[in-house]
């Protein structure tokens, strides 16, 4: 395991997003084992393969946490999906199933195809050809009568996908369409973030974003040009961040991009994370901004270190000074949610590590 976190000497203590000119830097871990594939990240773990073998790494270590081929077996192409808690789900040797540490392995029934898991343990994917859920307790309950499949969920129980080739949503099991400006002729779902910001695809090329509490049309946006051939958005967060894989038309080679609000996007390949070169391909990313890629110089976890976070002028001249160096003491040894009062670097504490942050950036202007 390798873990690095390349830092500019710039820092801030509030809550608003900023901008950054000059070269993103980024923390990494470096996944154990060779050969890997990661498919999905949540707030601890991450799920994927190794060679032919279903994976669930530890995310801030690169641990291997469990080998389920013991368990499932193996297959040549896995995809895998894991919660906070570190329940994974999957299909391997056609056997769908549910692991955890706390309840061992259950076998769904045979033809029940997951797609994601949420921390409550809700299930949805689709049973033959039909968008489904499974629970512990209510077993396969079917979404639809139309064909399609249920692809994300999130912890409020929203969950996104398609029926008969269009972007829908079940919000208490109620199925709503995603209203475009002009019908689609093919539309989908990839994620839905906590506060109910879907995203995803229509006419095989347009990415959207859409509210699910509005009945306001989804909105199109546009993808960096290098990832912009089958460019596929793999999920966003709260804070608005994105992740991207795709093709970059003029050199052929796949890529991963990142949305950073009030930055822009970022091409992975650029040199900020280590690949070789190459990012065959990203996964979702959750609420800290972790998001896991594959690629020719290995697999990693990988999250933006903005040298701002949330930049707070709490003294109005925009210096780190005084002001905010009494922040960071006042909450000393406070815990919580990553960017609570004093928390620099953006951990769910506020420490020595914050202390310094300030102390080493202490009458400078953040460069931002």
């Amino acid at each position: 395991m390798k873990y690095l976190l390349m830092v500019a000497g710039c820092i801030g203590l509030g809550l608003a997003q900023v901008g950054f000119a000059g070269t993103p830097t980024f923390e990494w871990v470096e996944l154990e084992g060779a050969l890997g594939f990661p498919s999905d990240v949540s707030a601890n773990y991450v799920a994927g393969q190794i060679n032919d073998h279903p994976i669930l790494w530890d995310l801030h270590t690169g641990a291997i946490v469990q080998d389920l081929a013991g368990l499932v077996g193996t297959q040549g192409s896995i995809f895998l999906a894991v919660n906070d808690l570190g329940a994974v789900t999957g299909n391997v040797a056609n056997t769908p199933f549910v692991w955890s540490q706390a309840n061992g392995l259950t076998i769904l029934p045979a033809t029940f195809q997951p797609s994601d898991i949420n921390n409550a343990g809700i299930v949805v994917g689709r049973i033959g050809s039909f968008p489904a859920q499974w629970d512990s307790v209510n077993g396969v309950q079917q979404l639809s009568t139309t064909n399609g499949n249920a692809g994300t969920i999130n912890e409020a129980g929203i969950i996104g996908g398609q029926v008969g080739g269009l972007a829908a949503v079940w919000i208490g099991g109620v199925e709503t369409l995603v209203p475009f400006a002009g019908p689609p002729a093919f539309s989908f779902v990839t994620d839905i973030d906590e506060n109910g910001i879907a995203i995803g695809k229509y006419n095989s090329t347009i990415t959207y974003q859409w509210d699910v509490n509005s009945s306001a049309d989804a909105v199109p946006f546009s993808l960096p040009i290098y990832v912009s051939s089958g460019g596929m958005p793999r999920g966003l967060n709260t804070n608005g961040a994105i992740t991207v894989g795709g093709t970059d038309p003029n050199t052929t080679l796949p890529n991963g991009a990142l949305m950073v609000p009030g930055e822009g996007w970022i091409s992975l390949n650029s040199g900020v994370v280590p690949s070789d070169g190459t990012i065959v391909d990203i996964t979702s990313i959750n609420e800290e901004g972790w998001f896991a890629y594959f690629s020719f110089g290995g697999d990693y976890v990988a999250r933006r270190a903005d040298p701002c976070p949330n930049v707070d002028n709490t003294d109005g001249t925009g210096v780190v000074g005084l002001a905010d160096l009494s922040l960071v003491l006042f909450h000393f040894g406070d815990t919580g949610a990553p960017g609570i009062p004093g928390d620099v670097d953006l951990d769910g504490d506020v420490d020595l590590a914050d202390l310094s942050a300030v102390l080493f950036a202490f009458g400078t202007i953040p460069g931002c």
